[in-house]
């Protein structure tokens, strides 16, 4: 199960719920936590109608007005059920359709002052519960300051557990994403029952290697060091030695070769944008030459990328 809460600070630009609706999908998240949306009710309605027809949803508008925490999940993934719920909270018990197992979360998105948040603590001793509960800090990597304005960092942002949580006997881990251009916290991401680690994965030769110009001056590097043992015995050893460093040339030139097809064809288009208002210029010219040899480069390599699999 996937679970993740995202502090947006106002849902009503179609911008943002655009992106915020993508972000769910690309990180196949199940159930998912906004605060601070500034929705009322009919607001709310009309955005579950629209972009998230689907999923089910709970927030506690009826008692905090705009919207400060709304909760959307799968309910092909999840099931959810309503707990209680303050102007600072909200109280669900959550369990995965695929292990069975359940526990409670506790949303907030709590007041600005220490009076105000007292009644909070109130609530949380109240609801206080035996059972496993989504409350100490938990492990988290990726970002470590979740709020910005541009010029002060903090660290805002926290997933917290109760020790009865050990007892669901599933890895959980918390990811910290990137703010992005339109937020100022980061996306918080709970991965429960997903580990990390796929360990090591089968080595696989790509054709699109051997058209880079750093192939050769990598093969022959590790090709021609000196061993000794049987022939059969030197050519498995100089191809298990070439491993890394292939993986290594894959990492730098060819991960991720359908964004950097994306983001390549992106620079290309803008520069050629500048050059057709400033056709004399020097610059644009050589410029756009060497994004068009690197988008022909990167979209031959993503053509051979796919070719196996679509044979497959």
């Amino acid at each position: 199960m996937i679970i993740s809460s995202w502090n947006i600070r106002g849902l009503n630009s179609p911008l943002k719920q655009h992106k915020a609706v993508c972000f769910m999908k690309r990180n196949k998240v199940d159930a998912m936590c906004f605060l601070e949306t500034k929705f009322n009710c009919s607001k709310l309605s009309f955005t579950h109608r629209l972009r998230l027809r689907d999923w089910k949803f709970l927030d506690n508008t009826n008692v905090a007005a705009n919207g400060r925490v709304v909760v959307f999940w799968n309910p092909s993934k999840v099931t959810t059920e309503y707990i209680d719920s303050s102007a600072q909270a909200l109280h669900v018990k959550l369990t995965d359709l695929v292990d069975q197992k359940s526990f409670l979360a506790t949303f907030v998105y709590w007041f600005n002052t220490i009076t105000t948040r007292r009644s909070l603590w109130d609530d949380l001793k109240r609801w206080c519960p035996s059972d496993s509960w989504i409350l100490s800090d938990l492990n988290y990597f990726g970002c470590y300051y979740s709020w910005s304005n541009g010029k002060i960092w903090c660290k805002l942002d926290r997933v917290l557990v109760n020790p009865a949580s050990c007892s669901l006997l599933l890895p959980c881990n918390v990811q910290f994403l990137n703010v992005g251009a339109h937020f100022d916290h980061s996306p918080v991401k709970i991965l429960i029952g997903t580990l990390l680690s796929r360990g090591n994965r089968a080595f696989k030769f790509f054709n699109m290697w051997t058209e880079h110009d750093q192939f050769l001056e990598v093969v022959n590097s590790h090709w021609h060091q000196s061993m000794h043992g049987s022939p059969m015995f030197r050519l498995c050893k100089r191809l298990k030695r070439l491993k890394g460093p292939l993986r290594d040339l894959n990492m730098k030139h060819f991960s991720h070769i359908s964004e950097r097809v994306d983001t390549a064809a992106a620079a290309l288009d803008y520069h050629q944008s500048l050059l057709h208002h400033d056709l004399d210029n020097l610059h644009y010219i050589g410029k756009e030459g060497e994004l068009r040899t690197t988008l022909l480069n990167l979209q031959s390599a993503e053509r051979k990328f796919f070719s196996p699999k679509l044979k497959l």
